[in-house]
C-alpha cells in the first residue's frame, strides 16, 4: 500500500524513463550546459507523468507554525 509520497518514489523512479530525463537535465543546469527553466520543465514533466505534480489550485499545507504568522 502506498500511504505516503516517500512511498511511491522507489517505484516511481524505476518505472518512469522521464526521471532519468529529469535527474540528467538537472545535472546539465548544474554545469551550466542547459538553463535551469529547461531542467524545471524536464522535473515537470516527470512529475506530471507519473501523477505527483501538487495541483497549483489546491494551497500546501503546513502542520508547523511559520515564523511572524498570526
Amino acid at each position: 500500500m502506498i500511504a505516503t509520497l516517500s512511498d511511491r518514489i522507489p517505484a516511481v523512479m524505476a518505472s518512469a524513463p522521464s526521471y532519468g530525463t529529469a535527474v540528467k537535465a538537472c545535472g546539465a543546469a548544474r554545469s551550466g550546459e542547459i538553463s535551469a527553466e529547461s531542467a524545471r520543465d524536464a522535473l515537470v514533466n516527470f512529475a506530471v507523468t507519473v501523477g505527483i505534480l501538487w495541483p497549483a489550485d489546491q494551497p500546501t499545507v503546513s502542520v508547523k507554525p511559520v515564523s511572524g504568522a498570526a
